[in-house]
């Protein structure tokens, strides 16, 4: 919360200062009505992405990208319906009508978690054999043996496609990818797995057998 209200005060902090260096007038940059437009959109498509098990970081990571799509998309539909509307081009309306998409722009900064930085889990040295032993029987199985195994607990077909592919190391984005389907189509399988085999994380899944 601290670090989105710095963000917060950067931003203004850096519209203060364009505002002074420009002599722009800055209460031209916000209507009310515009950014909850883009904050009701934004809230209303981040549950497409929600699923079971899922953690503030990811949840942030996909309101802060439909933060933009809205963005884009409500900029559109107003100049859209301005310019339908209009007998002659009015520049300043159309200027006025793009502001949903610095709104999104916005919240993608203040939502977008923080990225690259080391996570330590500390482990105990229970926690470390079992997953010695885990990889020692994961080496030794072939990853056909393996989703036989995964069959067994009632993995659907595509379920036990992504659980290869997170067993092979394929982050979310490349099982997206290879499997041409979206990340949030990802995370749902990956949720329902976790469910089906009763675990929490990708290295529990990896060490199953």
């Amino acid at each position: 919360m601290k670090k989105t209200a710095f963000k917060l005060l950067a931003i203004f902090f850096y519209m203060a200062l364009f505002c002074v260096v420009t002599q722009f007038q800055m209460n031209i940059l916000f209507d009310t009505k515009q950014m909850l437009l883009v904050l009701i959109g934004t809230v209303a498509l981040s549950f497409t992405g929600y699923y079971k098990n899922v953690t503030i970081e990811e949840y942030r990571n996909t309101a802060s990208y439909y933060a933009t799509i809205v963005g884009y998309l409500t900029t559109f539909l107003y100049i859209f319906g301005n310019l339908y509307a209009m007998s002659e081009w009015d520049m300043s309306q159309i200027a006025l009508n793009i502001r949903p998409l610095f709104y999104g722009f916005v919240l993608n900064i203040l939502l977008k978690p923080e990225t690259g930085k080391e996570v330590v889990v500390y482990k105990t040295e229970a926690e470390m054999q079992m997953e010695d032993m885990g990889r020692q029987n994961t080496s030794a199985m072939s990853d056909s043996e393996w989703e036989d195994q995964l069959r067994t607990y009632g993995l659907t077909a595509r379920e036990r496609e992504v659980a290869l592919l997170i067993r092979n190391g394929y982050s979310n984005q490349e099982i997206a990818d290879k499997l041409f389907i979206s990340v949030a189509t990802v995370k749902k399988h990956t949720s329902s797995i976790y469910e089906k085999l009763k675990i929490s994380n990708r290295e529990q899944l990896k060490v199953y057998f």
